[in-house]
């Protein structure tokens, strides 16, 4: 087969044209310049073609059987996928492999298996194709860019195509071929090596993807000894959840047939859950994510399987430890074992850790961390409160979304703030980003986040009254009566200003203020918003493209900046201390008076 290609180029317009062309069975072109396909291949009949391709241990064996070398030598085209001289001795030998029985085999019948009616030259091959041999045995032709085109047929490496004889076409492979007329789920059967995974595919609902003839799976098989190496933790959470260990045995299972001959070094496909499978190969040994392959390229009419040494356990089927441990939250882990809470997260099924960085749990202030080691009960409820269920995954995140945590009438807010107009959107819990998401594990779900959660000891009215710094502030809530308001479930965002920001008011803005009610209801809502507004959700300013929200206030929508040092305003107030959660809401802390005059 030759392809002409037509370029044509013009003004605003550029195609080209590619048509594939073959010449007639026995001739071909002079050469790559020549017209047509005038030059006539000199061809014998199929057995005297084996012969001239040096196929001697081929032809020896056909010379036993006058019957198939008649047939070879009649008017009937065939297709022969003929084994090198080395894949015949090799065959030869005493083996001990699944699906085979070696030399005790039916050697005429094993020949006539690499046999097809018909001329099937290399043009006609196409991936996942399944030939019929002359025996009723199938033959699955593979297509592989490794980067070079691999062909394979049952996945014996085609190493020399399209030898043409007068009755038939030979392809030289570097394997026997061997009848395969089982299904998947047969072979296993019969093998009695795999009832373990048989009989958890069954238990699974998978079993019908071994029978189904319709389809080209390739199965990594462990053993029944695989199985029962398998530490016993894991056993027993894989026995405990369904779905854990159905994405386990999913992981085993590849929608196509991939052969051992593609990998030369390493190779990389993905599995029914559309995860990446990594095979590598080093020297003699073969690899599936870093499990031994016992043995390779057992075929059956509707697949192919490998023996595995041991059983890949994805990500997903990981303990929420092991999660935490394989992503490096080392302080993390240590405060888990501190607490002596690991056994009790073991236990836990469907939820989420919002687990902390490891740079969030060491920049903790020394009183905090002092707080945090107080006793194993405050560890475990600091533990607790960035534990909830179910288990949330990225895709069922959404604004405002409230999880109730481990502890005890805690719960904690999600946000979702969108970067406009082409950033990535910050997701928050509690006003604290996550880094890192959906880190599955058999149990549930981690995610990362910068900071550690502190759980709320009190309202928004109950947080600012313990702190002693907000008296002009509280005294002008509980004035206009904004008291009774945020007592309210919320979420509210109120910037509070200090003491000290109100004594920066002018003179005649005191007075007014202690004068007119209705002006200091104005000042106290311009401060109150009612809904949660974290500081990471204050994007930095842009040239074309400003942050506004609109207070409790109708009149006013205030400007909220974020300048390129990282500061915080809201219109001209500077926002001395970020995201103090309440149980209500949350308080940022500022250094001026938000006054109707300079609130835009």
């Amino acid at each position: 087969m030759y392809s002409c290609v037509t370029e044509i180029r013009k003004a605003n317009f550029h195609r080209k044209y590619s048509v594939k062309y073959q010449c007639c069975y026995g001739f071909s072109r002079e050469n790559d310049a020549s017209l047509g396909c005038s030059k006539a291949i000199p061809m014998t009949n199929l057995p005297d073609t084996l012969t001239n391709l040096k196929l001697t241990a081929l032809v020896q064996a056909l010379s036993s059987d006058s019957r198939l070398r008649g047939l070879l030598e009649s008017a009937g085209n065939f297709t022969i996928f003929a084994p090198s001289n080395e894949a015949f001795e090799e065959f030869q030998r005493p083996i001990n492999e699944v699906g085979s029985n070696g030399p005790s085999q039916d050697l005429f019948t094993t020949l006539k298996s690499s046999i097809v009616s018909g001329l099937v030259r290399s043009s006609d091959l196409t991936d996942e194709q399944v030939l019929t041999s002359i025996v009723n045995s199938s033959i699955r032709i593979n297509l592989f860019a490794t980067p070079s085109q691999v062909i394979t047929a049952d996945c014996a490496r085609i190493v020399s195509l399209n030898n043409l004889a007068r009755n038939g076409v030979v392809h030289i492979v570097d394997r026997v071929i061997r009848p395969v007329t089982k299904t998947l789920d047969k072979i296993l059967r019969d093998d009695g090596r795999f009832s373990t995974l048989l009989q958890l595919l069954e238990d699974a609902g998978l079993t019908g993807q071994l029978r189904d003839l319709t389809n080209h799976i390739t199965i990594l098989a462990p053993t029944d000894a695989a199985f029962r190496s398998m530490e016993r933790g894991v056993r027993n959470r894989l026995g405990g959840d369904a779905n854990c260990l159905k994405r386990v045995l999913q992981t085993h299972i590849l929608p196509n047939v991939i052969c051992s001959a593609v990998v030369e070094r390493n190779a990389i496909t993905a599995n029914i859950l559309n995860k990446v499978m990594r095979f590598d190969r080093d020297v003699d040994r073969l690899t599936v994510q870093n499990v031994s392959i016992a043995s390779a390229d057992h075929m059956a009419v509707n697949g192919m399987f490998y023996v595995l040494d041991g059983v890949i356990i994805p990500e997903e089927a990981k303990s929420l430890l092991q999660i935490a441990k394989d992503a490096g939250l080392t302080s993390y882990i240590s405060i888990v074992e501190k607490a002596n809470y690991g056994h009790a997260i073991d236990s836990l099924h469907n939820v989420t850790i919002f687990a902390p960085s490891n740079r969030a749990l060491d920049r903790l202030s020394d009183r905090r961390r002092s707080a945090l080691g107080r006793s194993a009960k405050d560890l475990t409820d600091i533990l607790q409160f960035h534990t909830v269920r179910p288990s949330v995954l990225m895709s069922d995140f959404k604004d405002n979304l409230v999880m109730n945590t481990a502890l005890e009438g805690k719960s904690l807010r999600m946000n979702i703030y969108e970067a406009f107009p082409f950033g990535k959107n910050i997701i928050t819990v509690n006003c604290v980003k996550i880094t890192v998401a959906n880190l599955r594990g058999c149990d549930g779900t981690v995610h990362v986040l910068s900071n550690v959660l502190i759980p709320p000891t009190g309202s928004i009215l109950q947080t600012l009254e313990s702190s002693g710094n907000f008296t002009k502030f509280l005294d002008g809530i509980r004035k206009t009566g904004l008291d009774r308001t945020l007592q309210g479930k919320g979420p509210f965002t109120v910037f509070a200003p200090t003491d000290q920001a109100f004594a920066l008011l002018s003179p005649d803005e005191a007075q007014a203020m202690t004068s007119n009610a209705t002006l200091l209801l104005d000042v106290m809502q311009l401060h109150m918003f009612p809904r949660q507004i974290c500081c990471a959700g204050i994007m930095e300013d842009s040239l074309f493209f400003g942050q506004y929200s609109r207070s409790l206030n109708p009149t006013y929508s205030l400007p909220l900046h974020r300048n390129r040092y990282g500061e915080i305003r809201i219109a001209s107030a500077l926002v001395e201390k970020c995201d103090v959660i309440a149980e209500n809401g949350i308080i940022h802390f500022v250094d001026k008076v938000v006054y109707p005059k300079n609130a835009l």
